[in-house]
């Protein structure tokens, strides 16, 4: 009984609930650091290229509990930055015909910047790039992309052109 009072003194007590406190409050600034720390995805789905440019159909999400902004988007070809036009532009179009009618007709446009994400979603588009003063340079099987955001660093990633737009 006399080592029972030596061990639960009031100050052991007080000693080992501070240390539970701090283990406690440790992992909550871990799980919130990783649950909101910039967790963006993105793929390329399709492709196509033209002399002046190239266009391509995207997706990306945001796994993280913040929200984030895609602010711009370039493509690295030969240490050359092109960046992906800011201003929605006509990029397809598709009609319907029934003999010389047009029974429906859809303009797509590219992505608008910046590209808003709420936490935990996606969005997906067209984004073009475009050489304005000369011709758009050729393309290997992968590509750079550079994706600059409003939390942190600019993103770089690889992507494979694999599919091709319709």
């Amino acid at each position: 009984m006399n080592k029972f009072s030596d061990i639960f003194t009031q100050e052991n007590i007080a000693f080992a609930l501070s240390i539970f406190a701090s283990i406690g409050t440790l992992g909550t600034w871990t799980c919130s650091f990783f649950k909101s720390r910039k967790r963006l995805y993105s793929e390329l789905n399709a492709y196509r290229t033209n002399p002046h440019g190239l266009l391509v159909h995207m997706q990306f999400s945001n796994k993280s509990t913040m929200p984030l902004s895609i602010n711009e988007i370039s493509i690295l070809i030969d240490g050359n930055e092109y960046t992906a036009c800011k201003i929605p532009q006509k990029v397809k179009e598709e009609s319907t015909r029934v003999g010389n009618v047009i029974r429906s007709q859809h303009d797509y446009f590219s992505m608008d910047f910046p590209i808003n994400l709420p936490p935990l979603c996606g969005d997906s588009g067209y984004l073009y790039f475009s050489s304005e003063k000369e011709n758009f340079p050729p393309l290997s099987n992968k590509v750079n992309l550079i994706i600059r955001t409003n939390r942190g660093r600019a993103i770089q990633q690889t992507f494979e052109l694999k599919n091709l737009l319709n």
